[in-house]
């Protein structure tokens, strides 16, 4: 009866400890996931405003004149 006791004794310990540990890495494990998720949105933020910044349109369209005839085609809703 005494071991039966005692394995039960170390059976719950046991799975109290994995319980715990499985906790503190599962936070551990969710801060990361957030910290990526919020860095990849602050990176697309940073990446369309300096984008906007630097984009300018070009004034001239460049032609080779060794292509054939150029057509600018203009859309007419």
């Amino acid at each position: 009866m005494f071991a039966f006791l005692t394995f039960l004794f170390y059976f719950f310990l046991t799975l109290m400890i994995i319980g715990f540990l499985g906790r503190l890495i599962f936070r551990y494990w969710m801060k990361r996931v957030y910290r990526k998720m919020n860095g990849n949105a602050n990176e697309t933020k940073k990446r369309k405003t300096t984008t906007r910044q630097t984009r300018e349109k070009p004034s001239k369209k460049i032609i080779n004149k060794d292509q054939g005839e150029y057509v600018d085609f203009e859309e007419i809703d």
